[in-house]
């Protein structure tokens, strides 16, 4: 009898013990991502540029959407058809900031220190094209929605962050297309837009989902453009 309470107290404890031991081991390795502090980011001497191959370029990030899914619209095919189509691989983890940060800096996200999506202010002292410009005397641009990152923005000669609802993702892209316009008749040499609809409806829905592709394919069709 003496051995069978014995018994019932020592396992739920040692349970609760490894239970305990289990939840500090998870809460030190979460930690160590959202406080990850990279050792690489160190300022570098500058790379000697070539000639330019054009005075302006214009980024457009269609956030959240598949690249299967993209072959599917008829104006991402139309631009397809027009130039170079390439498969890029932004590292991991693949968040949106974190991404965001090697598309524009070239480095990955254990050299940036940018790992997750709860990142604010500007990026360490690692480069990016938008400093790089401004070095250049170039003008730089961006527009994307005033929630988003603000990686670059000592960089910006014009930072456009409009307010956009977050219960209509249409009307909020269509916010940002409006902005983008008028950002496109100061003619900056550099400027990024941001559309995040579908990468709203791929939370929302799922990325595999139904639901996903036709909201994008709803979005992001000529005809919708033309409307």
């Amino acid at each position: 009898m003496a051995k069978r309470i014995a018994v019932l107290v020592v396992v739920p404890l040692v349970l609760a013990v490894l239970g305990f031991g289990g939840q500090q081991i998870m809460q030190r390795s979460w930690d160590g991502l959202v406080a990850y502090q990279t050792h690489y980011a160190a300022p570098l001497p500058a790379g000697q540029a070539g000639e330019p191959l054009t005075d302006q370029v214009v980024i457009v990030l269609q956030d959240g959407l598949r690249l299967d899914t993209s072959t599917e619209l008829e104006a991402w095919n139309e631009l397809r058809a027009q130039g170079a189509d390439l498969s890029v691989r932004v590292g991991q983890p693949s968040l949106s900031i974190p991404s965001f940060t090697v598309i524009n800096t070239g480095t990955y996200q254990e050299l940036s220190g940018v790992v997750t999506n709860w990142y604010e202010g500007p990026i360490p002292p690692v480069d990016s094209i938008y400093c790089q410009a401004q070095a250049a005397g170039l003008t730089t641009a961006m527009v994307q929605e005033a929630g988003g990152p603000k990686l670059f923005e000592p960089c910006l000669d014009s930072p456009i962050f409009p307010e956009i609802p977050k219960d209509d993702r249409r009307a909020a892209d269509d916010i940002i297309l409006e902005q983008s316009l008028i950002a496109l008749e100061e003619n900056p040499n550099l400027l990024w837009i941001h559309f995040s609809g579908s990468d709203w409806s791929g939370h929302h829905y799922g990325g595999a989902s139904e639901e996903y592709r036709q909201y994008a394919c709803l979005l992001y069709t000529s005809d919708a453009a033309d409307e």
